[in-house]
């Protein structure tokens, strides 16, 4: 399935490209402005991290958790269809 489609090129329009003119532009002149410092904030050393582990064997739910929520879902269906 291939569609072709035929163009016929009717006018070519070339514009000129602009040439750049000297003229004098002012630019404004940077002020000088006072910028506030950030005075040096004492920081405290590193405290030693410990991880938090959780009660289980595996990742994500448990066995017990799954076959509950499948119960629940063909409780649901049933009810549904009456």
């Amino acid at each position: 399935n291939t569609i072709t489609e035929e163009v016929e090129l009717v006018e070519q329009i070339s514009t000129p490209t602009p040439t750049p003119t000297d003229t004098a532009t002012a630019t404004d002149t940077p002020t000088a402005t006072a910028t506030p410092t950030a005075s040096p904030t004492p920081t405290e050393p590193p405290t030693e991290m410990t991880e938090e582990t959780t009660e289980g064997g595996g990742p994500g739910f448990g066995a017990v958790i799954a076959l509950v929520a499948l119960l629940a879902a063909a409780l649901l269906a049933t009810r549904r269809d009456n």
